[in-house]
């Protein structure tokens, strides 16, 4: 993790899929100052797949700010819409897309980590197996059970 804060910029309300005839969404939080593209991190929200959406998370943009890490935060379709597996397909949807936004926004799609509250780790984990042997993006999974603030995460 970086020493100096940043300036962070937000693009909000990205859309990442139309699963489901609906437009699914992502809050993309850059850092502005860095020496090159900055690792992608993931957050992949709790809620036992019932409730929750890509807010219900910690300070991102904090998190974003310290780390220097670029930060996607995802909604993805819960139980009351749809049955298992969608949520682990919205989860391999967005992986493929943060590497389509790559050039975009200037990131780092070789690093790709996720931070995820104790229960979205189950999808993501899902969706990380399922895409191995699919892509070359490498991943790699953090657990993350933190209450008031991502600054806990370490490297």
């Amino acid at each position: 993790m970086g020493n100096a804060e940043q300036e962070v910029r937000v693009f909000s309300d990205e859309v990442y899929s139309h699963a489901g005839g609906v437009p699914r969404l992502a809050d993309v939080y850059l850092p502005t100052s860095r020496a090159g593209p900055p690792p992608v991190v993931i957050w992949v929200h709790g809620g036992g797949w019932r409730f929750g959406d890509r807010k219900l998370a910690p300070n991102l943009r904090l998190f974003a700010e310290r780390s220097g890490f670029a930060v996607v935060s995802i909604d993805y379709r819960l139980s009351d819409e749809v049955k298992f597996p969608a949520p682990v397909e919205d989860v391999k949807t967005a992986v493929r897309w943060v590497r389509s936004i790559a050039s975009r926004f200037e990131l780092d799609d070789g690093h790709v980590s996720s931070l995820l509250h104790r229960h979205g780790k189950r999808s993501l984990l899902q969706a990380m197996v399922r895409t191995r042997s699919s892509n070359s993006l490498r991943v790699w999974i953090r657990y993350l059970a933190c209450e008031k603030s991502c600054a806990c995460v370490k490297s």
